[in-house]
């Protein structure tokens, strides 16, 4: 069966660029950018609802349970209810952007662009803060009692949950911005400034020139048979695992996609993903085939 690409939906509405989003249990999406807006969309309508209006740019948008966290540019998480929209509690950390939010068990981890890890329990008290580079923490991911961080030293690091260094990628020509892991292949996967996709084992590496500019992020499909990578080029590319091939070229003048730089991707299921970008707006799609 051939692979075919549907686009579902455009979200807009953002009066910036579009940074990050995430999704929540109930098919709603939080989107938030340079205009401060904090934005709900759900997977089946065009309009979105503005939850919040924030003073600065959010680089972070995060969901769990019955919330919605953000942070800015100015070091500002802020925590509001998803059912009443109402803001529950803000936290200024330092005048240092958070760049990703993640809840793993019981905890959340902020990667901030000092280089620190700040590390918040429940009730978003600080049990710590890790200082783990120099220059920024741009993406955390999570499995097992392991968590993997890319950042701008440039690096990639794998580290336990008390923050030992288990490994140390330092051979990239320059800063990471996005990361994942392939469970059965026990394979990173990460791509940054220089536009090149790497593969990284131990000490192996194998590297595939992958677009024209940054790639900004990348995210296996749930089954980890395929992947996605967003650029500065504009485009979101779908790859398939196995081979590394590459196997659609998600652009404006094919799919009409993204007219400016694509800064995340999410699969929304098995075969639907949405994007974001500098272009002020979100787009879903739908793949078919795989």
């Amino acid at each position: 069966m051939s692979i075919t690409i549907k686009k579902i939906r455009d979200f807009i509405g953002h009066q910036q660029a579009v940074y990050s989003f995430c999704f929540d249990q109930n098919h709603y999406v939080y989107s938030g950018g340079g205009d401060g807006f904090l934005v709900q969309w759900h997977i089946n309508e065009d309009d979105g609802v503005l939850i919040a209006k924030h003073d600065c740019a959010i680089y972070s948008v995060q969901s769990f349970d019955d919330l919605v966290l953000t942070g800015n540019n100015q070091g500002e998480l802020s925590v509001f209810n998803i059912k009443t929209f109402e803001l529950i509690k803000k936290i200024k950390f330092n005048t240092n952007a958070i760049f990703d939010i993640q809840k793993h068990k019981e905890l959340l981890y902020l990667a901030c662009s000092s280089g620190e890890i700040i590390v918040l329990n429940m009730n978003f008290e600080i049990v710590v803060q890790h200082q783990l580079s120099t220059k920024s923490i741009r993406q955390m991911k999570f499995y097992g009692k392991e968590m993997i961080v890319a950042g701008s030293e440039p690096s990639v690091w794998v580290l336990d949950l008390n923050f030992k260094q288990k490994q140390k990628y330092t051979d990239f020509n320059s800063s990471v911005f996005g990361v994942d892991f392939h469970l059965e292949d026990q394979l990173l996967i990460c791509g940054g400034r220089d536009a090149v996709l790497d593969f990284l084992i131990e000490e192996e590496k194998e590297s595939i020139k992958a677009h024209l500019l940054h790639v900004n992020d990348i995210k296996l499909n749930p089954e980890q048979t395929y992947f996605l990578s967003a650029s500065m080029d504009k485009t979101v590319k779908l790859w398939d695992w196995e081979n590394r091939r590459l196997l659609k070229v998600i652009d404006f003048e094919k799919y009409q996609g993204h007219t400016s730089s694509v800064n995340k991707i999410l699969w929304f299921d098995k075969n639907k993903f949405i994007s974001c970008s500098d272009d002020r707006t979100l787009k879903c799609y739908e793949i078919q085939g795989i």
